[in-house]
């Protein structure tokens, strides 16, 4: 085993290590009301409840005004009554006096409620035994005001238990948000270098929209600043933006959804947002009063969804079985909570949808990324492929299909008068009979070595034959030429070692222009031409 596989195996150990240590404290946490229960200080306080008429109140199901009255218990020390609200006003009275009243906002923005929120009223010595009345006002009168919880006790310990049960949510919601936050910042240079498509951007954004929907839904930020009437309204807000970029990535990634259904989701979508919207901002109806229209787009979208499920399970059942699996669970998961949303008095309403959209998004992850590693390795595939088509393969240098290409293009480009050094290997089919091929070779890769180190810079070097190079210069000054072409003949003599042996390498070189009118053949000729008057000069210069 190599030292990068024991680093992997150590980083692994230590995620692993990690995980478990947020765990423990995310379960240690959430079961705080579980721990010193002795000295905890909490009471449930729904019942003792009565209305007007003496008799016994009803907390859910409140349409139009409602007072119930109730007794405070005696106490010692100062308490708290906390409330759990939803979908209506409250005023608080202890002893005939105001303690709290709901604050009223611009409706355009926030609607006639806060929605769901938790209201926290401070309850002295001096109140035990004092009657408190709670005026409840639901000014939608569709039955929808609730009190889902009531407790009395210590404030310190009712807000702690009440985080300790909010935390898991809100660590899942803050973790969803993050990975939309974490594929949006990666598509960016992904898209930039072609490694994956628009769909990763369509998928990003489904990921925040729903994050940020029920990160805001999960009443947990009301413990740490309480501003309901804002929650509310990025909670609906996020809510219209999820179905359009869900259908956009599904239609991208897989054929089972269709044209139409993405067509028909896209209008449903912008509908949805532009209706709710302007009827909100008008003061027609606020969001809570046109959530049947969102609710009867994501019907649609979770039909449309299904469908999709099951076309892919017919087709293949193997083929994107991590995407159909996920995307059934949370449709399954958002049946539930809209359920619970219209026919229970449950605190919690997107319980199901989170842990839905959590696996969802994971597994739909994992297919993403087997996609995206299924495309990388083709590219690298085909990148090798072109690199074999168009490099030598001793030297890596480029090899004569890339040379009579680039001449054409330079020829189509009219760039007549660039100037050409071609070198040739003295002696290499000697050394290749005397000494092996081998030696031949390594001769070779010194040669190429030599041309790329020195001559790199001043433009392409190609291996065309067998001890045959080409350098394309760029250059039209037959000076600057010449004198890169003495900077490699100079070294002319030196040797290359081979198996403990020493074995002279030499070059020749010739200079030609790319005539106006290329005609490669006779080019080729010309620039051998070269060659060989070179090698007559050498000759003449060593007798």
């Amino acid at each position: 085993m190599d030292t990068k596989q024991k680093n992997r195996i150590m980083f692994g150990i230590y995620i692993l290590f990690m995980a478990i240590a947020l765990i423990t404290e995310i379960v240690s946490f959430s079961v705080f009301e579980n721990r010193d229960h002795s000295k905890k200080d909490i009471a449930d306080f729904t019942s003792g409840w009565v209305d007007e008429d003496g008799s016994e109140a009803v907390l859910s199901g409140i349409s139009g005004k409602y007072t119930i009255t109730n007794t405070l218990p005696d106490t010692e020390t100062d308490r708290m009554v906390y409330i759990h609200v939803k979908s209506a006003d409250i005023s608080v009275y202890i002893g005939g006096r105001c303690v709290y009243s709901s604050v009223e906002y611009d409706e355009k923005f926030f609607g006639k409620t806060a929605g769901s929120y938790f209201v926290r009223v401070p309850v002295h010595v001096s109140d035990s035994g004092s009657e408190i009345r709670l005026c409840i006002d639901n000014p939608y009168e569709d039955g929808g005001g609730k009190l889902t919880k009531i407790y009395f006790g210590t404030g310190s310990d009712i807000i702690m238990s009440e985080v300790g049960k909010m935390l898991p949510g809100f660590i899942v919601c803050m973790f969803i948000t993050f990975l939309g936050v974490l594929f949006l910042v990666m598509f960016i240079p992904m898209w930039r270098n072609k490694t994956v498509g628009i769909e990763l951007l369509y998928f990003a954004l489904f990921t925040i929209n729903i994050g940020m929907f029920m990160l805001t839904d999960s009443k947990f930020l009301h413990s740490i600043y309480p501003d309901p009437h804002f929650y509310h309204m990025v909670t609906e807000i996020h809510m219209l933006l999820i179905v359009i970029p869900l259908f956009l990535f599904l239609n991208k990634m897989y054929s089972t959804c269709s044209e139409l259904m993405v067509y028909c989701m896209g209008l449903m979508g912008i509908f949805d947002f532009v209706i709710c919207y302007v009827l909100n901002i008008t003061c027609t109806m606020d969001y809570h009063q046109s959530l049947w229209i969102t609710h009867t787009t994501y019907g649609v979208a979770i039909l449309f969804a299904v469908i999709v499920v099951v076309k892919g399970m017919i087709i293949d059942i193997r083929a994107h079985m991590y995407h159909n699996i996920g995307l059934l669970i949370m449709c399954v998961a958002a049946v539930a909570d809209i359920v619970i949303i219209k026919f229970s008095n449950a605190f919690e309403t997107s319980f199901f949808t989170r842990l839905g959209v959590l696996v969802y998004i994971c597994l739909e992850g994992i297919q993403i990324f087997m996609g995206f590693f299924v495309r990388y390795r083709e590219g690298m595939k085909a990148k090798l492929l072109s690199s074999l088509a168009y490099h030598d393969g001793l030297t890596e240098l480029l090899n004569r299909t890339s040379f009579m290409e680039d001449i054409e293009k330079l020829d189509r480009q009219r760039d007549s008068g660039t100037l050409i050094a071609m070198f040739d290997v003295n002696d290499l089919k000697k050394a290749n009979d005397n000494y092996g091929h081998a030696v031949g070779d390594k001769m070779i890769v010194t040669v190429a070595d030599k041309l790329k180190k020195y001559l790199g810079r001043y433009g392409k070097c190609y291996r065309i034959g067998g001890d045959e190079f080409v350098l394309v210069t760029g250059l039209t000054d037959i000076a600057k030429v010449e004198e890169i072409r003495q900077s490699i003949l100079v070294k002319n003599g030196n040797t290359v070692e081979f198996e403990g042996k020493e074995y002279p390498v030499s070059m020749y070189c010739g200079i030609v222009q790319i005539p106006e009118h290329l005609r490669y053949s006779e080019f080729y000729s010309e620039v051998y031409g070269a060659i060989m008057q070179d090698r007559k000069r050498a000759y003449e210069e060593n007798q």
